[in-house]
């Protein structure tokens, strides 16, 4: 559309035009936070399996060391968000 045309343009169809760009620039928005997150989500779940994994071997390569296993494990401690239950019928 080019400036000849948006002159001829009543208040209301443009009010409208502009509605439409703003709600497509919100949606845009919207898939953007959503794709965002599943990043986020599959590193969290990588990072994860790691931790499980260097857990178990971390006791065993600072045996002599307690500090260390205690810096591990204060490192290491990762707050799990409830999953709430479906209430019972």
């Amino acid at each position: 559309m080019n400036v000849k045309n948006l002159r001829n343009l009543s208040p209301a169809s443009v009010a409208a035009r502009d509605y439409e760009v703003d709600f497509g620039l919100q949606d845009s928005a919207v898939g953007s936070r959503i794709a965002k997150n599943a990043e986020i989500n599959d590193k969290m779940a990588e990072m994860t399996s790691l931790k499980a994994t260097v857990g178990h071997m971390v006791p065993n390569f600072c045996s002599g060391n307690p500090g260390a296993i205690a810096a591990w494990r204060a490192a290491a401690h990762v707050e799990v968000i409830n999953k709430k239950k479906p209430p019972t019928p």
